[in-house]
């Protein structure tokens, strides 16, 4: 099986993860051609979002009967938001109504209010409901909070889980929100939970199992967004918890968003000690990144430093996608940054070779392979065009270049006009070589004169 043909398999199998998560795909036979053969398998789903969405496409059952039967289903599935979806389908007013009134009592388990919470905050503007939820919440971590989250358990929501989403804007939240649960009384709670076991594999996991039932899944995303909230909070009695994170996790984004924290809530005597250890340690400089995020966040340009490409764990990887993403990531922390040290780091942006020949549009520049590999998915899955997704990629490396641009701009960085010239004389694209001439006029040619 050559390249392409992998890349098939992963994007089938991936399909079918998602599929099964999620329960959203009826019944039906899928085929992949690889070269001579021809794969069939089956997308799978519960009996009961079958039967629901098959009330929603009816088109004899008037819509009152259609949310009573929808609404019966309250009483089978344990997952109440892929219901009220279905509901507001018919009649999202309606849905909206069941899931506030369904939120009142405190009858109902706490899971399942955590559930209508994120359905109504995530979905809907309910006058003053935040504030509501905000109560709850606050309440739910302060009172067995711990207890919840600190144990075996398979990924389900959980009140710490989404006081750290909300915090981070993670999982369809806004992080805007936080304000309005903000509260300090939860740091110490938060603290303990950084030492959280993984999520374990549950029984029921599609068709694709990925492990044993109880098994752990080696990570735990809600976890993984506690030192945010941390930092919101101005949590500095956190920092030895965090440090420790960071020396001795196995956890990647948990390390990642400590390191951070770190940087954000330290002051600059001791972080200059964990930056030094990050040097040291093997393995540990691509924490340097988000370490430099935070500096960068309390105005202190050493941070930029680390906005270097080689603090990048996609470094070295030179496809399109990594290479947009990893100038992607800088170019939003730097934006409206201004220091002398900007230079240095658009000198090393522009002079990276797989960013320039992307920016040239030329034969290096992986634009042909995504878009081959692309046009595989489309002929089988009937999933995306090729077309399309070059005309996406372009978009997007000609927005990344605005923001250069603008960057450079802002800094008055006269000094690389020679690297602004060789991409506006060698560029096939011509967005691109129409900001390279305005970039020329404006900052290269007035100082000429």
């Amino acid at each position: 099986m050559n390249t392409r043909d992998c890349l098939a398999c992963l994007l089938l199998f991936s399909l079918l993860a998602f599929s099964s998560s999620t329960g959203l795909f009826a019944e039906r036979d899928t085929k992949a051609n690889l070269g001579q053969e021809t794969i069939h398998f089956k997308k799978v789903v519960s009996r009961t979002y079958q039967e629901m969405d098959n009330i929603v496409a009816s088109k004899d059952m008037p819509k009152d009967e259609k949310i009573q039967k929808l609404r019966e289903f309250l009483e089978k599935e344990h997952y109440w938001p892929g219901v009220l979806c279905r509901i507001a389908q018919v009649d999202e007013l309606a849905a909206q109504s069941i899931a506030f009134e369904l939120f009142q009592p405190k009858a109902i388990s706490r899971e399942h209010r955590l559930q209508l919470g994120r359905f109504l905050i995530q979905r809907y503007e309910v006058a003053g409901f935040m504030y509501k939820y905000a109560d709850f919440l606050i309440d739910a971590v302060l009172n067995g909070g711990e207890e919840e989250f600190c144990r075996k358990r398979e990924r389900k929501l959980s009140a710490v889980g989404e006081y750290g989403f909300i915090a981070s804007g993670f999982e369809g939240y806004s992080s805007d929100a936080f304000e309005k649960i903000k509260d300090k009384r939860v740091i110490p709670i938060l603290i303990k939970c950084l030492n959280a076991p993984d999520n374990v594999y549950g029984k029921q996991q599609g068709c694709v199992i990925r492990g044993k039932p109880g098994e752990p899944t080696g990570r735990n995303v809600q976890r993984q967004q506690i030192p945010i909230a941390l930092v919101k909070l101005g949590a500095v009695e956190s920092v030895d918890a965090l440090e420790k994170v960071l020396m001795t996790h196995y956890d990647y984004y948990l390390k990642y968003n400590s390191a951070y924290a770190l940087a954000v809530l330290m002051d600059r005597k001791d972080s200059r000690r964990v930056e030094v250890n990050l040097k040291k340690m093997e393995g540990c400089e691509q924490f340097l990144f988000p370490f430099g995020k935070g500096l960068i966040e309390k105005e202190d340009d050493d941070g930029v430093d680390y906005m270097a490409f080689k603090y990048s764990v996609y470094f070295n990887k030179d496809s399109l996608s990594s290479v947009l993403y990893m100038l992607e990531q800088r170019l939003n922390v730097l934006k409206g940054f201004k220091s002398k040290k900007m230079e240095s780091f658009y000198k090393q942006v522009l002079g990276y070779k797989p960013l320039y020949h992307i920016l040239l549009f030329d034969e290096k520049s992986k634009l042909g392979q995504e878009t081959e590999a692309t046009k595989f998915v489309d002929t089988t899955l009937n999933q995306s065009n090729a077309d399309k997704v070059r005309n996406h990629s372009t978009r997007r490396i000609i927005t990344l270049y605005k923001a250069i641009i603008d960057g450079m701009r802002a800094n008055h960085l006269e000094a690389l006009c020679p690297l602004i010239s060789d991409i506006c004389k060698q560029t096939r694209n011509a967005e691109i070589k129409k900001i390279s001439e305005k970039y020329i006029d404006e900052i290269c040619r007035p100082n000429e004169a």
